[in-house]
Order: C-alpha cells, then structure tokens, then sequence
C-alpha cells in the first residue's frame, strides 16, 4: 500500500540504549541512564553556554562600536579619510 506508515511496535533496551553517568560530588556512587536523557541534558548545557556567548558577543560588538563610530566622525569631520589597498 504507498504512503502506509510502518506499524508501531515495541522493543527491548538495548545495552548501548543505557550510559553510566559520572556525579560531580566524587561520590562513589554509579548512575545509569538512557542515552537519550544524557544526550538532553548535554544539550541543554550547550545551550546555555550559547546563550552566554551571544551575550558577550554582543556586549563585545557594542564596546567596540563607539570607538569606531567616534573615530569615523573625526576623520569625516576633518576630511582627512586614509585608504589601505
């Protein structure tokens, strides 16, 4: 039949669908996981991390701006424009 769907069926976890997952308190402790829910939370730590970065990115642009913008206007004013090829 075209454009049927695949039926939905259930599997059984396979070792590799599991993770042992490192605590930061040193503990002696081991945590097992789905892959899927550490691959989740490692995303989600990159984004924050993202986010961060395109905080200080435009933090950066903006003190970077003025400068440039003050000097523009002081070349444009005295009519003195310098070229570089």
């Amino acid at each position: 039949m075209r454009g049927a769907s695949s039926p939905f069926t259930f599997r059984s976890p396979r070792n590799d669908d599991f993770v042992e997952e490192e605590l930061a308190d040193d503990s002696d402790m081991l945590v097992i996981t789905t892959r899927q829910m550490q691959l989740e939370s490692e995303l989600d730590v990159l984004r924050c991390e993202k986010g961060k970065l395109e905080q200080v990115g435009s933090q950066n642009c903006s003190a970077l701006e003025q400068p440039m913008r003050v000097s523009m206007n002081q070349c444009w004013n005295s009519g003195t424009w310098v070229f570089h090829s």
